[in-house]
């Protein structure tokens, strides 16, 4: 069975803020990593409690509202490893008034109809250069 339309709920949900949604297509559990070790942002979140109180509330604290506008461009499913792979272009006005233009690839794992962990790529000097630091944003 594919897993498609669950990551596609997960990714529309995402670009309008629809937070129930998000939880119910995230496992309880779920680890969410933003790869790389360059900016405070990337780094793993254990949980939904990490992964919306740390970097969704960073990310909605650094862009200004209603600015956000995500594009999946590419969807790869490979059923044997109930492994979904997104490539999404996420474009945003930052509150620091830089414009956030970044491609992004994200690797989910699904379980029981629910994602289950994540490794998401990209380009972590356009992260740097536009999203202020996450206890500036927070502030």
């Amino acid at each position: 069975m594919s897993n498609l339309p669950l990551v596609e709920r997960f990714w529309a949900a995402n670009a309008t803020g629809d937070v129930d949604t998000l939880k119910a297509v995230l496992a309880p559990d779920v680890e969410w990593t933003v790869v790389g070790r360059t900016v405070p942002i990337a780094k793993t979140y254990h949980g939904q409690d990490e992964f919306f109180g740390e970097l969704i509330a960073t990310l909605i604290a650094s862009f200004t509202p209603g600015t956000v506008q995500m594009t999946v461009t590419g969807m790869f499913e490979d059923l044997e490893r109930s492994t979904v792979v997104t490539q999404v272009h996420e474009r945003a006005e930052s509150v620091t008034g830089a414009t956030f233009d970044n491609d992004i690839v994200t690797v989910m794992t699904i379980a029981d109809g629910r994602i289950v962990a994540a490794a998401e790529y990209m380009d972590l000097l356009e992260v740097s250069r536009s999203i202020p630091a996450p206890t500036e944003a927070l502030q």
